[in-house]
């Protein structure tokens, strides 16, 4: 009985623990990488958010991006979140040429840069419908660590879209 207690516990010994995520970037386990991220090519096309739900029909998607989860925002809003391992800058020249505006810059460290897709009713939004580009290389240059289920990725920008609320009958909001 002895012997089979010893051979468990060195079993155990050997079994490393599941990773556990953590709030606070650079502190806790680092993932291991599991493939090289794929560069997006200029041929690629925008990515059909439609795909991902239909609030999110005729707004363009950064190429290669992955949906990554959905929020509730309030008010009937969805916050839809993106990664991808482009830089800041290749994601935000893109919209840049998918708006008429050039965005808003929201902070400088980290680099958050903002694009109204329409305008804010505070009657029925808690929101401003947006795309919202994030640099998460700053401060972590390793990026942003999401965690779903027990499997680990980091991604260097991320991609959030606030959708226009429709009321029944009434037109979209440009």
């Amino acid at each position: 009985m002895a012997g089979v207690v010893v051979m468990s516990a060195s079993v155990a010994a050997r079994q490393t623990p599941p990773p556990k995520p953590t709030p606070f970037p650079g502190i806790g386990p680092k993932p291991t990488p599991t493939a090289t991220p794929t560069q997006t090519t200029a041929t690629a096309g925008p990515l059909d958010l439609g795909s991902v739900d239909p609030r999110l029909a005729g707004i363009s998607g950064y190429p290669g991006a992955e949906f990554l989860a959905q929020y509730d925002a309030g008010s009937y809003q969805k916050l839809f979140v993106f990664g991808t391992n482009e830089t800041y800058e290749a994601v935000l020249a893109f919209y840049k040429t998918q708006f008429k505006k050039s965005g808003e810059e929201v902070s400088r460290q980290p680099r958050i840069q903002q694009f109204d897709l329409g305008a804010f009713n505070s009657s029925n939004m808690s929101q401003r419908p947006s795309v919202i580009v994030k640099d998460y290389t700053q401060p972590d240059p390793e990026g942003y660590l999401h965690v779903s289920g027990t499997s680990q990725k980091r991604f260097k920008t991320l991609i959030q879209i606030i959708p226009v609320v429709r009321q029944a009958g009434a037109p979209r909001v440009p």
